[in-house]
């Protein structure tokens, strides 16, 4: 998988394996994943093939999530033995409702899209796909399973005096899918990471009316449109 460079505080997710994949546009409503096929790229490098670029000028850097081992795994069983810990890969995300979507008119009660790696027993969630508050390639979510501490980044606009607020990690009962709880100002955020492969894969076309407007002309979400900060 990678994320795109040139394309700040939005970002951008490419996944790449005989064909490559462009990342328009998700709805947990009907649980779909929009993709559009990227015909035409190039390494930027002929030696560093971590990094390619598109036809359309796209930019993109390969990401690697590090699994949790075994000792680590372990370690966490012994400090909390019914902890469930999330496999490696992308999330999408819900921002306090059961339903969320990425279009072309920008993210609707959604963060973005969170990439899960772990550092030992700690997890970290890092923006892929980003928004106005905390944009892509920055780190969002951390959880550490030995003690069960978890914390949630939040920003002001433009990523303005980041600070990370104590939340709480809940596993639920569908494997792929886990919570983080966090309170602010007297309100309660619930963000739900739903994992990508639970998505089924739909492939559309450059030219529908998906992908008329870009993505990165502001990323607003309707939770937040009154808030001055948020994760």
């Amino acid at each position: 998988m990678f994320w795109q460079t040139n394309n700040q505080p939005a970002g951008g997710a490419l996944l790449r394996a005989e064909e490559a994949h462009k990342v328009v546009g998700f709805n947990t409503t009907d649980m779909t994943l929009q993709l559009e096929e990227v015909k035409s790229y190039r390494t930027l490098d002929p030696g560093n093939p971590e990094s390619l670029t598109t036809d359309q000028n796209e930019t993109y850097n390969q990401m690697f999530l590090q699994s949790i081992n075994e000792g680590n795994l372990l370690a966490v069983s012994r400090s909390n033995g019914s902890a469930s810990v999330p496999t490696t890969g992308l999330y999408v995300t819900l921002l306090n409702t059961k339903k969320s979507a990425f279009t072309a008119n920008g993210l609707h009660k959604s963060i973005g899209i969170v990439a899960i790696t772990y550092n030992g027993p700690t997890m970290k969630g890092v923006k892929v796909l980003g928004d106005k508050f905390v944009p892509a390639n920055k780190t969002s979510i951390k959880v550490d399973f030995t003690n069960m501490t978890a914390h949630v980044r939040w920003a002001g606009t433009g990523f303005k005096s980041p600070k990370w607020k104590p939340s709480e990690y809940q596993e639920t009962d569908t494997p792929g899918r886990f919570k983080i709880v966090t309170k602010n100002k007297n309100k309660t955020y619930t963000m739900e990471m739903v994992k990508l492969d639970l998505l089924e894969a739909v492939w559309v076309d450059k030219k529908e009316e998906l992908l008329d407007t870009r993505i990165n002309h502001g990323m607003e979400y309707h939770t937040f449109q009154d808030e001055d900060e948020g994760p």
